[in-house]
Parts: structure tokens; C-alpha cells; sequence
């Protein structure tokens, strides 16, 4: 995968979650979710 399509899954992961977090934003596990989003599209990537 090269950077324009790890962009492009992110802002198609990211955006619908940030949607969702933000009418969840007083559970705790919403940041854990997003970190483990980002990890896994890291280490995906190597």
C-alpha cells in the first residue's frame, strides 16, 4: 500500500467513526478504538 491509499482508508474509516464517536462521546472506549484503528493500519502497512 503506498500513502494515498492508506490516506484514503483512513478518511473512509476515520470520518463514519468520528461521526459515530461524537454522538458517543461519553463512552471511554471510543479513544481506545480510534488508537486501535491507527495501530492496526500501521502495522498493516510494514
Amino acid at each position: 500500500m503506498n500513502r494515498v491509499e492508506i490516506i484514503i482508508l483512513l478518511s473512509i474509516t476515520i470520518i463514519p467513526y468520528g461521526v459515530v464517536s461524537s454522538r458517543l462521546a461519553r463512552s471511554p472506549i471510543t479513544i481506545p478504538i480510534s488508537f486501535t484503528l491507527l495501530g492496526s493500519l500501521h502495522f498493516t502497512r510494514e
